[in-house]
């Protein structure tokens, strides 16, 4: 006697072409290929016992896993497929697990001690100005490109954008260290062919004559070893009126140089955490404007442009940046600098 097929099953839209992927797919469990196999035959029509031979399983098997489809979809069926609701919703939720980048941990033990007196000092620089103390984030913009394009740019027009050359003649490079004063977000700026220790304790003293009316200045500095170094911790005695202690290593220097007890101090960011230092954000202003699309026959003529700049910038632009990290995660201070 003939065996009657059962009714078919009615297959969600799309889940035909999700089940035969999962089949063909050489990765797949081997659970999921037969459960996927099941439902198509379900769906075919094929009687429960035909598909029983052709598949080698039960009846039961066979109406278990038709009802779990029709109660709860594939999800409930293949766990390869499942995987692809996850992707829905992650979707849904704008959360992108494909992507990523690097990101560098700090393993400074006294990190949040130094963060916090940093963030303190951002969202106060504009009342220590008043009382005058100046606050200045520091660092050096090192190894600029003096890089001449092979031919000229060629102008945006209407439908198309600026075309700039891609071959280059490279003329040299050189070292900007620059300060940038939070209150105000001017910026002062040295530039020399690279970045010895004398380069540095050249800037401090530079950059304070600038502020001699100033009752203290603060320094936001990265741990760079010449920010630090003894002849760094010269000019700051000297700037500062007081006497240079015996000092032979790095830890002492730096604890000197980051005592509150004098008119110049310096605060180190944590390590790994460049970020911190505001002046890293007015240096990509300065890559995105000049540097990346510059073109310059010279290292004079790229240390000219940049000159010009900073004091097109000053005169211009010049503005303090709103800081809103308060060094709490997820909140921010209204009254940010």
């Amino acid at each position: 006697m003939p065996v009657a097929p059962a009714p078919p099953l009615r297959l969600r839209a799309g889940d035909r072409k999700r089940l035969e992927a999962v089949i063909r797919k050489r990765t797949s469990p081997q659970r999921d290929v037969q459960r996927a196999r099941i439902i198509l035959c379900c769906g075919d029509g094929l009687a429960h016992r035909q598909t029983k031979r052709e598949l080698h399983t039960s009846v039961d098997t066979i109406l278990r896993w038709r009802s779990r489809y029709e109660e709860e979809g594939l999800d409930g069926i293949v766990e390869s497929i499942s995987r692809l609701t996850v992707w829905r919703l992650l979707d849904q939720a704008a959360i992108k697990p494909h992507r990523w980048h690097y990101w560098l941990n700090s393993p400074d033990p006294d990190f949040e001690v130094k963060m916090l007196d940093i963030v303190d000092l951002y969202l106060h620089a504009q009342n220590l100005l008043k009382q005058g103390e100046i606050v200045l984030s520091v660092d050096e913009k090192t190894s600029i490109q003096a890089l001449q394009r092979r031919y000229p740019h060629r102008p945006p027009k209407p439908g198309r954008i600026e075309r700039i050359e891609h071959e280059y003649i490279r003329h040299g490079t050189c070292c900007l260290t620059a300060g940038l004063e939070v209150a105000t977000g001017e910026i002062y700026g040295h530039l020399t062919p690279n970045r010895p220790a004398e380069v540095f304790a050249d800037f401090v003293e530079s950059v304070c004559g600038e502020y001699a009316e100033a009752r203290k200045i603060h320094f936001v500095l990265d741990n760079l070893n010449t920010h630090w170094h003894e002849l760094t911790c010269q000019a700051v005695a000297k700037l500062s009126g007081c006497t240079l202690p015996q000092i032979k290593t790095g830890p002492q220097r730096k604890t000197f140089l980051a005592s509150a007890d004098k008119r110049i101090v310096f605060h180190f960011t944590p390590s790994h955490a460049s970020w911190l230092n505001q002046i890293e954000i007015w240096f990509g202003t300065l890559s995105r404007k000049l540097i990346r699309r510059g073109n310059f026959s010279s290292v004079a003529d790229l240390e000219d442009k940049i000159i010009e700049f900073i004091q097109y910038y000053d005169e211009h632009s010049a503005h303090p940046y709103r800081w809103t990290y308060t060094g709490k995660p997820l909140a921010a201070n209204e009254r940010a600098a």
